[in-house]
């Protein structure tokens, strides 16, 4: 069965870093990874501008900026902030991305 969405969550802080605050960051990892195709960091792929979304709702999602990557919607669908030059994978794409790197 589905999540129900957890309104209550407990938030971290992410200070000047432009990450929503209670996202879950792993410092230092590299988004390239061991994906053989980069079209994903074309600039047609990042979101023009930072923006509220609707995320989760079919499972966790990766948001990818810069070197840095997050998990959005762990505990079922949620509107999450989506910073400005970021790449959004859907839920099929994270659980490969994160299955296999």
């Amino acid at each position: 069965g589905g999540q129900s969405p957890n309104p209550k969550a407990a938030f971290s802080t992410n200070a000047g870093s432009g990450i929503p605050k209670g996202t879950k960051v792993v410092p230092r990892a590299f988004a390239s990874g061991t994906i053989p195709d980069t079209s994903w960091a074309d600039p047609d792929w990042q979101t023009e501008k930072s923006q509220e979304a609707l995320t989760g709702e079919l499972g966790r999602e990766l948001v990818v900026k810069g070197n840095r990557w997050w998990t959005v919607g762990d505990d079922g669908a949620q509107f999450t902030r989506i910073p400005q030059g970021s790449v959004v994978f859907d839920a099929d794409q994270t659980r490969h991305l994160l299955e296999n790197g």
